[in-house]
């Protein structure tokens, strides 16, 4: 590492690891060349990456998978000038995992979602000073999806059927359901 410095890549190691653990993580950038700190690191975003997996919304056979390719990761080898071709192919599969795709077959069985709670999404607007209006348009998409699900309902379909034609989780149609 004598001949890398800390310009060529502190500021991605610093804005990777704020990512998650936000000013806990301010300037750290200067440190990245220390090989023991800088594992301390990537090891602490993996151990946390793995509790938040067990969040996922999805089946348990793909937490699990994308658990065990964590864990994997967190067993490699963190330290010296390059990380390894195995490395950067394990983290491409993760990558993957979490995209949808599973096994070598090139099947994508599952679809990732994402959604913004009110609450964050109101913090997003109070900090550029929109919050109201960021309400109303919030609940008003909100209100949206409830009138559609309770459509579908007096339309005869069952919680799947209306999962399937929202492109999102029965667990979503029953949670829009208690809404009606």
């Amino acid at each position: 590492m004598e001949t890398k410095s800390t310009w060529e890549y502190g500021m991605q190691f610093e804005c990777c690891m704020r990512r998650v653990f936000g000013d806990d993580a301010k300037h750290i950038a200067g440190s990245c060349l220390d090989e023991a700190y800088r594992k301390k690191w990537v090891e602490r975003l993996i151990k946390r990456l793995v509790r938040d997996a067990q969040d996922l919304d999805t089946s348990q056979d793909h937490r699990e998978h994308v658990s065990s390719l964590l864990e994997i990761a967190l067993r490699q080898q963190w330290t010296g000038d390059e990380a390894s071709w195995h490395l950067v192919f394990h983290l491409l599969m993760l990558i993957t995992e979490l995209l949808g795709y599973q096994g070598v077959d090139g099947v994508r069985p599952y679809t990732p979602m994402y959604w913004q709670s009110l609450q964050t999404h109101l913090d997003v607007g109070n900090a550029r000073g929109h919050a109201e209006e960021l309400h109303e348009e919030f609940s008003s998409a909100a209100r949206n999806r409830v009138d559609v699900v309770r459509y579908l309902k007096d339309k005869g379909l069952t919680d799947f059927d209306v999962a399937m034609a929202l492109k999102t989780s029965e667990y979503e149609v029953k949670k829009l359901k208690k809404e009606i």
